[in-house]
């Protein structure tokens, strides 16, 4: 993988992401837990106070896009899940308060994730597989944990609470509360928030202006069902020199027609709205608590772009594209703690949680869709320390889902998951070095039911329940050189077993356009990584740098087939060797001014590259004489149906932040990069690159008493036409344009 020399000169000497930041949680006593993803060592971001305040969106995804190493799945404005170091889906693994939110968005990527951002108080992320030995093999990529605090964990001594208001220009129109309070006894905690947002302003067409070109699209079936549209039929004429046949259409018959909307200025039906409660309560003692809280999450979105054709429900077509999604979700969380003040075992903590979400496509009013997921996670973890020299913890958890969708569109059968798992990270302190082994076994279980299901054609077709065992463990090594610049190694091997999705998919999927076609003859995905970081300071400059490298045993991916059926392209489960690897850099200066206050100048760039791994040189063809050697024709397919990419790759970027503070007044610049992305799969078109230019100003001043901060947001201030090259929507919608909120703060 090569790199610019500025990168590699930047970061000579100084390889690694994140040092192990301190957490940092609004509380006032000693809370008995910290969470578990503070003790793994690997590359880090925490969010917290004013930078997390900068940094809410409306997704947990977009709050995090600007970061290095992560990016967004864009599914408008509504729906956006994080991305890591290039992965999504099943390899991220979303928290909320270190427990896993068991929703429908790693299947489905339009799907709703429900945590709020806006209610945050910490957003912690962990990058790379290390995470797998505590949270399993979604955690492959990394996880992202929301700490909203509904559970309380120290005594509060009195209240805290703080809301907040926010409107503007094509911006979302918020409100939220927190009110939290208690003694050294009872504590207790609630959050509210309700979130407007009507179809969101762009500078231009809402589809790529690709799909309206005729060269463009003639031919190339696939981009056309992509851009919804339909073109007449081409003429073609032969050309004997070049042994070929060419476009020879006349400009009159050259007619492209929408399937779906392409509106100027505006992306219709990317509307939401959401509201979003939690109630929570824990009574505790010196050494004890015990907490239960609820959440209810309610949402209405709009699919932008989407989608005329396909369905076998009894719409009216001429209400094209005017699909949205209803979704409910409930949550209940339990927490049961027990400190013990002795010399070797330090705590015991048992966390359950029971959620169920229910999710309701509709198609011009008509329901197509329908998912109901309901699960149970209960997580005990005990920690200890028996010495000053060596500490850990070894957990277990019992994670059951249950799926059942119905509808004229749906594309999964009946499904019971079950999965027990054991786990162990011990640290080992030893002067500058700190050592640090874990080791996890999975055994899980899949389920599938087809009572009632119309299972379609292909692969996913072959429905039968299967049983995965797994086996991770990871080591790590950190060496403080000096007293400010340390280096760490992280090797891990880490299993993940296929997901529901990959197994049992068997029909049309028309939110990702495509039809898709699980396979329950997947094995499992094994990973073999290694990631090097360090990270120095020299006087007031900090420089952190991270290069790592994934290389996967049957990874499994969403391969094409060639096939179109009923006009969606069908693509397929499959499993072969892929590599990524990938750089991030990063540095941030700080200069204080006694005169003009304190300036921070950051920045950072972050490289990434998903390919497959091929063994052979290319050289057999299925018309070749000579027999193929072992898994060179299977190799033959890959090459032409995918080619030297792995498709929807997001693209590389560089951002820099200058952020100044001067007594109550804060002012933030920010400014990223998106490069071109030309790593394409097979028949992916490549994606521009673009710019985002945003800033935040906040005032502080205290109001009758009341602290108050009055703030400015902008975003996308050179109103970009950005379509993120990972989205599966970025031929039909781009992101937001420029927008423009302001909003007022209090905490009393």
């Amino acid at each position: 993988m090569k790199y610019p020399q500025y990168l590699l000169l930047l970061g000579a000497g100084t390889l690694s992401v994140a040092a192990e930041p301190i957490e940092r949680i609004n509380v006032t006593g000693n809370p008995l837990e910290k969470p578990l993803s503070q003790k793994i060592q690997a590359s880090k971001i925490e969010l917290s106070g004013t930078e997390l305040n900068k940094r809410k969106a409306d997704t947990l995804g977009e709050t995090l896009s600007q970061l290095p190493g992560i990016d967004s799945g864009f599914f408008g404005s509504a729906a956006g899940r994080p991305q890591i170091r290039g992965f999504g889906g099943h390899r991220v693994q979303t928290l909320l308060n270190g427990i896993p939110v068991e929703d429908m968005s790693s299947v489905s990527e339009e799907q709703f994730i429900p945590v709020e951002p806006f209610l945050a108080d910490s957003i912690n992320v962990i990058k790379g597989p290390t995470a797998v030995i505590a949270y399993g093999g979604q955690a492959m990529a990394g996880i992202v944990d929301l700490q909203d605090g509904r559970i309380p964990l120290s005594p509060i001594n009195g209240f805290n609470s703080r809301a907040e208001v926010k409107t503007g220009y094509n911006a979302t129109s918020t409100a939220l509360a927190k009110l939290s309070g208690g003694n050294e006894s009872f504590n207790f905690n609630l959050n509210m928030i309700n979130k407007d947002r009507g179809d969101y302003d762009i500078p231009g067409h809402s589809k790529d202006s690709n799909c309206k070109q005729w060269s463009e699209v003639v031919g190339a079936a696939q981009f056309a069902d992509q851009c919804q549209i339909q073109y007449g039929q081409p003429v073609w004429k032969r050309n004997e020199l070049l042994n070929r046949y060419e476009d020879a259409t006349p400009i009159e018959q050259q007619i492209i027609t929408d399937r779906s909307i392409d509106n100027d200025g505006t992306v219709l039906n990317s509307s939401h709205h959401t509201t979003s409660l939690s109630a929570g309560g824990s009574y505790t003692s010196q050494n004890r608590l015990l907490g239960l809280a609820y959440g209810y999450t309610d949402t209405n979105r709009g699919i932008p772009g989407f989608m005329r054709r396909g369905t076998s429900a009894p719409v009216d077509f001429n209400l094209r594209g005017n699909i949205r999604i209803l979704s409910q979700g409930n949550r209940v969380d339990m927490k049961y703690i027990e400190h013990w003040d002795n010399n070797w075992l330090e705590s015991l903590t048992l966390d359950t949680a029971y959620s169920h979400q229910v999710d309701d496509e509709q198609m011009a009013g008509v329901s197509v869709n329908q998912f109901e997921l309901t699960s149970w996670v209960i997580s005990p973890k005990l920690y200890h320390n028996w010495s000053p020299n060596f500490d850990g913890v070894v957990g277990l958890q019992y994670d059951a889902r249950a799926y059942e969708g119905e509808g004229y569109d749906n594309y999964m059968p009946k499904i019971d998951s079950q999965s027990h798992a054991a786990y162990t990270l011990q640290t080992l302190h030893l002067g500058p070095v700190t050592f640090e082994l874990g080791g996890r076994y999975d055994a899980i279980k899949h389920q599938a039911n087809t009572e009632g299901y119309h299972v379609g054609r292909g692969l996913g077709a072959n429905v039968k329940d299967r049983n995965f065992y797994l086996q991770s463990y990871s080591g790590s090594m950190q060496w403080d050189i000096l007293q400010n610049w340390s280096t760490r190694v992280n090797y891990v091997h880490a299993e993940r077993a296929p997901e529901m999705n990959e197994l049992y998919a068997s029909n049309p999927h028309y939110a990702l356009l495509i039809e898709e076609q699980g396979n329950s003859n997947l094995n499992k995905e094994v990973n073999r990584s290694l990631e090097l970081n360090t990270t120095a300071q020299i006087a007031d400059l900090q420089l952190m740098a991270s290069w790592y490298q994934n290389q996967f045993d049957d990874f499994i991916y969403l391969g094409g087939t060639g096939i179109n059926r009923g006009g969606t392209y069908v693509r397929e489960w499959r499993q072969a060797d892929t590599n990524n690897q990938g750089l991030e850099v990063q540095a941030v200066y700080t200069f204080p001014w006694q005169t003009w206050g304190i300036f921070e100048l950051s920045a950072f760039t972050d490289r990434v590259k998903n390919t497959p791994r091929y063994q052979y040189d290319g050289s057999y063809h299925i018309f070749n004489s000579r027999p193929p050697l072992p898994g060179e024709r299977e190799e033959y397919f890959r090459r032409a149906l995918e080619g030297s990419s792995m498709p929807r790759t997001p693209q590389s970027k560089t951002g820099a932040e200058l952020n100044w503070q001067y007594n109550a007044f804060m002012v933030s610049i920010d400014y990223v990069r998106y490069h071109s992305q030309n790593d394409l799969a097979k028949f992916e078109r490549p994606s521009e690159s673009y710019s985002l230019l945003g800033a935040n100003i906040m005032v502080d001043q205290v109001i009758a008493n009341i602290p108050t901060q009055f703030y400015l947001s902008l975003d996308n201030l050179t109103d970009e036409d950005a379509r993120p090259h990972n989205s599966f929507i970025r031929h039909l919608s781009p992101m937001p344009g420029r927008s423009a909120a302001i909003g007022v703060r209090i905490q009393f």
